[in-house]
């Protein structure tokens, strides 16, 4: 499979995610069986929703925003990423969309754009940042960048002005090597030891705070997958043991353990997702992007695919375009490393 063709899948896989699971965001699973039965689509989410009342079916939300500037700042700089890059970003964007205003936006992001916008430096407002938000911006880093090392240091400057904690940069570092270690076509086993090995490496950076251990419970996640004989029993049991909030130690293992559980198969692992609910939104988009690199664009359902049911899926096929021609150009693909 192309290269190019798992850098859109990564992308369609990230927009898909969250659009799909932005209804059921912040919902029981029981909430969500007693309004919708079962989802496997876009849907309308329910009246007076607490944070995607204002939404349409097939809408995203700030995930797919903050990964996409991640992208933009990606092909901007020729692959790199620098902390003033991602900080100008996020003040532009509240700027523009008066986005402090709204529900939608992640606690973590939103104390770091107020630090922002009074001049704090971009070095220290991530110190408060312990949510998912880091690990959605780190995701697409892996569609890029081969070499560890260098994927990395990328994760920790895009993460730096947001979610700059040990317990962030965890999450954030075993997602973005999922990713690219699911783009090289890696094992799974493979994969899972990668992600460990990264949060292991995030757990040492960053302000460092009280937490429970990304690897510890990633290390946990996949002993409980690799003795798992049912996977509905197993789903249930990584939501019931691990988490599914939006803080970097619950939702980031249980998005990785339902991509290693379903087999990297996106649809699957974000069907679970999406019903399951609690952060459905982040996790169901993490799997989209972890599991589009490693099956590739054709790996999802047709009847989602339909940009007139996800207006987010327009313009992701230029952006993979100028990423796959970065990746070619400028060495990023050289020395594979696990």
């Amino acid at each position: 499979m192309e290269n190019h063709d798992k850098i859109l899948g990564g992308l369609i896989g990230l927009v898909l995610g969250d659009a799909l699971g932005m209804p059921s965001s912040m919902m029981t699973e029981d909430e969500i069986q007693k309004h919708y039965g079962i989802i496997d689509s876009f849907v309308q989410p329910m009246l007076n929703h607490q944070i995607h009342d204002h939404l349409a079916s097939g809408d995203g939300t700030d995930d797919t925003v903050l990964a996409l500037q991640v992208v933009d700042e990606m092909i901007a700089q020729n692959g790199a990423i620098t902390v003033e890059g991602i900080a100008y970003r996020l003040v532009e964007w509240a700027k523009e969309k008066n986005i402090l205003g709204s529900p939608e936006i992640g606690p973590s992001t939103k104390k770091s754009i107020s630090k922002l916008m009074n001049g704090e430096n971009p070095l220290t407002t991530g110190f408060e940042g312990v949510t998912n938000g880091g690990a959605m911006k780190a995701s697409v880093i892996g569609l890029l960048h081969d070499h560890e090392d260098a994927l990395l240091k990328n994760v920790q400057l895009a993460c730096t002005p947001s979610h700059n904690t040990q317990v962030a940069l965890a999450g954030a570092m075993a997602v973005a090597n999922v990713t690219r270690c699911a783009r090289l076509g890696y094992s799974l086993d493979t994969i899972m030891n990668a992600a460990i090995k990264a949060a292991k490496y995030g757990e040492k950076q960053g302000k460092i705070i009280p937490s429970a251990s990304v690897s510890a419970r990633l290390e946990l996640v996949k002993q409980l997958v690799d003795t798992s004989r049912d996977t509905s029993n197993t789903a249930s049991q990584l939501y019931r043991v691990i988490g599914a909030s939006m803080h970097a130690a619950e939702s980031i293992p249980t998005a990785i353990g339902l991509f290693y559980l379903t087999q990297g198969d996106p649809n699957k692992a974000m069907h679970i997702a999406i019903n399951k609910g609690d952060d459905a939104d982040t996790i169901a988009a993490l799997i989209g992007v972890m599991a589009g690199a490693y099956r590739g664009k054709n790996a999802f359902l047709e009847r989602w695919l339909t940009s007139k049911h996800c207006p987010n899926l327009t313009g992701l096929e230029a952006r993979a375009n100028k990423l796959a021609l970065i990746y070619q150009k400028s060495g990023l693909n050289s020395k594979h490393q696990v």
